[in-house]
């Protein structure tokens, strides 16, 4: 008689690839082993919260906010998307990553230059982030070349492989310049402009709760003591100059501390506007996720959409 085949399911993480990118090292810092964890590359940031949609992923990484460049526009217009094409995921964690920044080229003996040499080199690849995020050392050095953006770092260091074309070069992590089908070598290292230059990801999930309905037990102290950030997305009416006033005033009310607040367009008409709010509190206080909290920014604002708490980090 044969003994029974014992399975174990691994929990699966998606994020923005190819295997090398910011968001593969995030993956891999917060989830990290191969018996417990299977990693699912996705190539944009709508893929990976489509996978989680979908069932493909437990989890997925996506960029949220950089220390020196700001939030990650992409990440929130997919979120705001008027289609609601993710409605069943939520944030649930966050994870903080230290960001340097190296240009990659061909190897020198592929080329026959010096690796010095930067005046060749006429096109540079790579995240629109990441650009921004080294803006002094491109402009004292590569002025000259043109920008191409790509859906990631290491999709970048990937196009300048497969070019094969020397006057290419891509900013990327180290890590990128080992790519599926070779290796590029380091043509300048740690050019990001902050070198204390840090990149904050989001971790999704499919919801567990409604954002309308949270109760904890009185004996959960350990729950409900901890400080817990939250992210929301508000839509007040652009004909109303005091709507935004009253919003935010019902954060005030409630104690709650706002760490962040984005605009960006609102889809709906010319200037209009939509305002992504990150706030933070304890879960003993029933502004974070209270059922009153909401039914007053419901008044307020023409929409509110919920986009869940979890323990600040």
């Amino acid at each position: 008689m044969s003994s029974p085949v014992i399975t174990t399911h691994r929990m699966r993480i998606a994020y923005l690839g190819p295997d090398g990118s910011f968001s593969s090292q995030a993956a891999k810092l917060k989830y990290y082993g191969p018996e417990e964890y299977r990693y699912v590359a996705c190539s944009t940031i709508k893929e990976v919260l489509a996978t989680i949609e979908s069932g493909g992923a437990d989890k997925g990484v996506v960029p949220f906010e950089n220390s020196s460049n700001g939030s990650v526009s992409m990440t929130l217009d997919m979120l705001l998307d008027p289609a609601k094409p993710f409605p069943s995921i939520v944030v649930g964690d966050e994870i903080y990553l230290p960001i340097r920044h190296f240009l990659l080229g061909l190897f020198p003996d592929k080329i026959g230059i010096p690796l010095t040499d930067l005046t060749r080199i006429s096109r540079v690849f790579s995240h629109p982030q990441a650009f921004g995020q080294c803006e002094r050392f491109l402009g004292a050095n590569l002025s000259h070349a043109t920008r191409h953006e790509t859906s990631s770092t290491a999709q970048a260091a990937a196009v300048v492989f497969d070019t094969n074309n020397p006057d290419f070069a891509a900013l990327a992590s180290e890590e990128a310049k080992i790519t599926p089908r070779g290796a590029l070598q380091v043509l300048a290292a740690n050019i990001e402009d902050d070198h204390a230059n840090v990149t904050r990801f989001l971790v999704f999930q499919k919801a567990v709760y409604h954002s309308d309905d949270f109760v904890f037990n009185d004996d959960d102290v350990e729950t409900r003591c901890v400080m817990h950030k939250a992210l929301l997305m508000f839509r007040t009416d652009f004909s109303d100059p005091t709507a935004l006033g009253r919003v935010l005033e019902i954060f005030r009310g409630y104690g709650l501390d706002i760490k962040n607040i984005q605009s960006r367009p609102g889809r709906v008409h010319a200037w209009s506007k939509v305002f992504f709010v990150e706030y933070q509190g304890t879960m003993d206080h029933e502004g974070v996720v209270g059922h009153q909290f909401f039914i007053e920014l419901r008044r307020s604002a023409v929409e509110v959409r919920f986009f869940g708490f979890w323990p600040r980090a």
